[in-house]
């Protein structure tokens, strides 16, 4: 999906954060300031590693999550179907 000329590959959800983002395809310091990105990797693959900042719009919400949240925390992804 493309948006203000950036492409998308899907979303990152985060239900315990109450966190939804979308991901960019790839990755440039620029982009990043917009929305995590993906660094390397691919979902189908089961290697997928994305980029992001702590900008509040973004991973803020992150840093409190001491071990026990992280044990009982999911992350879903969702795939823009068009995208390889």
């Amino acid at each position: 999906m493309k948006i203000d000329g950036n492409y998308y590959i899907g979303v990152l959800t985060i239900p315990s954060l109450d966190l939804s983002l979308p991901v960019m395809e790839d990755w440039d310091d620029e982009k990043l300031k917009i929305s995590p990105c993906r660094y390397a990797g691919s979902l189908y693959q089961k290697n997928l590693v994305i980029a992001g900042h702590n900008y509040q719009r973004h991973f803020n919400g992150i840093e409190p999550c001491r071990s026990e949240a992280r044990s009982n925390s999911t992350m879903r992804t969702e795939t823009n179907s068009s995208t390889p």
